[in-house]
C-alpha cells in the first residue's frame, strides 16, 4: 500500500468490508446505513469517526517516497532512480521533466508532482521548506518563499540570471551575521526594473 497505486476495485471491496462489519450487516440481512461513508470517515475533531480513507492513506505513504527521496541521498533506490530518470542526488525531489518515460510505478508515486491532478494541490500545500544550509532548495525553480515560485514572480530577472540551475547558498552568504545576495546577471538592470 505504500509503494504501489491501490486499485479502484481493490478499494471499494475494502471499504464494503469495512462498512458492512461497522453497520452489521450480514449474509442474510443487510441493515441501513444512517449516515454517509465519506462523513464517518472524518476526523472526530471533523464530526467523523475517524476510520480511513483507504484511497486518502495509499496516497500519503506514497508521498512518503517522494520525502524520502530528499532525505535518503544515498539510498541505493535513491542512485537507481536517479540514473533511470535523470537527476542530481542533491536534488529534494525527483525530477518530472521525463515524465512520459517514468515506469508506472514511479508515475503513481510522483503523481503529487505534476500541476495537473487532483493530489498536486493536497500535496503543494502540505509541503514546506526550512532552508537549512540550502543546498537542496533551488532558488529558481521552488517554492522556497511563501506561495512564490521565482522564475515566475521575476520572469525578466530570471531571464537575465546567468546561473538558472543554482541552489539557494549559491546566491548569497553571511557578512557580519546578515545574509547578503549576490544573484549575477548577464547584465545591469535599468533603475525602473529595480522596484
Amino acid at each position: 500500500m505504500s509503494l504501489f497505486q491501490m486499485p479502484v476495485e481493490v478499494k471499494s471491496q475494502l471499504d464494503k468490508i469495512v462498512r458492512s462489519f461497522f453497520w452489521g450487516d450480514s449474509l442474510e440481512r443487510k441493515r441501513i446505513h444512517w449516515v454517509h461513508w465519506s462523513i464517518v470517515c472524518n476526523s472526530l475533531e471533523h464530526g467523523g469517526l475517524g476510520f480511513v480513507d483507504l484511497k486518502l492513506k495509499n496516497r500519503v505513504l506514497m508521498n512518503k517516497w517522494i520525502w524520502r527521496y530528499g532525505m535518503e541521498e544515498d539510498a541505493l533506490w535513491s542512485k537507481v532512480t536517479n540514473s533511470k530518470y535523470g537527476g542530481a542526488n542533491t536534488d529534494l525531489l525527483p525530477n518530472v521533466c521525463n515524465y512520459r518515460r517514468f515506469s508506472t510505478l514511479w508515475k503513481n508515486i510522483t503523481n503529487a508532482l505534476i500541476f495537473d491532478n487532483e493530489y498536486a494541490n493536497t500535496f503543494s500545500s502540505s509541503v514546506g521548506y526550512s532552508l537549512g544550509n540550502s543546498g537542496k532548495i533551488k532558488f529558481w525553480d521552488m517554492e522556497w518563499i511563501l506561495g512564490t515560485i521565482l522564475k515566475f514572480s521575476f520572469p525578466r530577472i530570471f531571464a537575465l540570471a546567468v546561473n538558472k540551475e543554482g541552489r539557494v547558498k549559491e546566491y548569497g552568504n553571511f557578512v557580519n551575521n546578515v545574509w547578503g545576495w549576490n544573484i549575477t546577471l548577464r547584465r545591469r538592470l535599468f533603475g525602473w526594473k529595480m522596484q
